[in-house]
């Protein structure tokens, strides 16, 4: 890595060499896959990508799939609290239990979703390509 002032490139710079490809927690890629080495450039939800396989790829195949588990643990442990934890739970005012039960379901939809997401989006995207280049 070679020194510099501008940051965003330092970030750049920093991303590619610890081999940073996204935040599963917000399904964010990073700048390093964004700007890697590509001759095609692909117009991705307004925002030109140029290097289109490696977004695909850092999105539908790494980050969806570990926020999908993060959302399907959060609902686990939101479905599971009021059992586990009967006798702390008790104490709380009835209605608790069913705002864990409506939240875990929510968490649940979110992760069916995100899995739905990462399986179309590489599916539409395969599809565009096909048709630009013939």
């Amino acid at each position: 890595m070679e020194r510099t002032d501008d940051t965003a490139n330092a970030r750049f710079e920093l991303d590619a060499a610890l081999d940073f490809t996204g935040n599963p927690a917000l399904c964010q890629v990073s700048r390093c896959c964004l700007g890697a080495c590509a001759s095609t450039q692909v117009n991705v939800r307004s925002r030109v990508l140029h290097a289109p396989g490696c977004y695909m790829y850092q999105r539908c195949h790494n980050l969806l799939p570990r926020l999908a588990q993060i959302c399907m643990y959060a609902s686990m442990c939101l479905a599971l609290a009021p059992w586990a934890a009967w006798k702390m739970f008790s104490s709380l005012p009835p209605g608790f239990n069913g705002l864990a039960g409506v939240l875990s379901a929510f968490w649940a939809c979110s992760a069916l979703l995100l899995v739905l997401d990462s399986i179309a989006t590489p599916m539409a995207f395969m599809k565009k390509c096909a048709a630009e280049t013939q």
